[in-house]
């Protein structure tokens, strides 16, 4: 549950990192109880070494403060995104090389039967 809780967060703080964005506004788009948001916290924000948090905060703009990505927190992003890119070139990959060697060993029987043609 909690790790498809922390995809999602990470997916929409994403959305949201060039502009940052807002912790009131994550809290009430994803509904969290207080339990949840202390979770959030925690694991989002929750290190001394701000190097080590995976969100951090953005100067105030208008009273508001705004979050967004750390570079550890794009680092985990792409992780998630990772293994989709790996599997859709595995496949990819997998249909080319079945292609060439399905045309090599056409290819081979067509040499082949030259060859005894004018042998």
């Amino acid at each position: 549950m909690k790790n498809n809780l922390y995809k999602k967060i990470l997916f929409w703080m994403h959305k949201r990192h060039e502009d940052g964005f807002c912790e009131e506004d994550l809290i009430k788009e994803f509904n969290l109880s207080k339990d949840q948001v202390n979770w959030y916290l925690k694991t989002f924000r929750g290190n001394f070494d701000e190097s080590k948090n995976l969100a951090r905060f953005l100067p105030s703009r208008n009273g508001k403060h705004f979050c967004t990505l750390t570079d550890k927190g794009m680092s985990r992003y792409f992780e998630f995104k990772k293994p989709w890119h790996e599997k859709t070139l595995g496949k990819i990959t997998f249909l080319i090389i079945g292609a060439v060697i399905t045309l090599a060993v056409q290819n081979f029987h067509f040499f082949i039967a030259l060859l005894k043609k004018y042998i």
